[in-house]
């Protein structure tokens, strides 16, 4: 297990670089790929608030609440940041069929959190070099393509289930 992620200078709290930051280290990671030839994926998870059906903005408490719970289980070398808005975890050195692992590990552990607001969580996955070049396009196809989407809120629904099914 992984130690917990520490607050330091630059770097919002719960371990989320903030989208600037973000923005760069994806930019730098992606052109290091490229030349290198390597393979990355890029996991989005957007909150959408049911009683409006808006994105939740970036340092949201439900933003947050997932950072707590997904970051034990990505690995050290992956990285979360504030993009697209909503998160997003770069993972290094894996392909498509590791990503949807990873995606589905995540909803898992997001099915558990309780918020006080019902929420859906979209999680979206994309690839590098096969879906982009860069992190605007890269989320956009994570954003357009969900591998998962989990409802949870102060009751869970039985509906859960069903829309991870349909998601997949």
């Amino acid at each position: 297990m992984r130690p917990p992620r520490t607050p330091s200078a630059g770097i919002a709290p719960r371990g989320i670089v903030p989208d600037i930051w973000f923005e760069f280290i994806v930019g730098w990671t992606l052109r290091r790929a490229y030349r290198r030839h390597e393979h990355l994926a890029l996991i989005t998870v957007r909150a959408i608030r049911e009683f409006d059906g808006s994105n939740a903005p970036p340092g949201s408490p439900e933003l947050a609440a997932i950072a707590d719970v997904i970051a034990p289980t990505i690995r050290d070398v992956d990285l979360i940041g504030e993009c697209a808005g909503g998160l997003c975890i770069l993972c290094l050195d894996i392909d498509e069929q590791t990503t949807e692992l990873f995606a589905e590990r995540i909803a898992d552990a997001i099915e558990g959190v309780r918020l006080a607001a019902a929420t859906t969580f979209e999680i979206g996955t994309t690839a590098f070099p096969s879906h982009g070049s860069d992190l605007k396009r890269l989320a956009a196809h994570a954003a357009s393509h969900p591998a998962a989407s989990v409802a949870v809120g102060p009751a869970r629904s039985p509906a859960n289930t069903a829309a991870r099914a349909s998601a997949s």
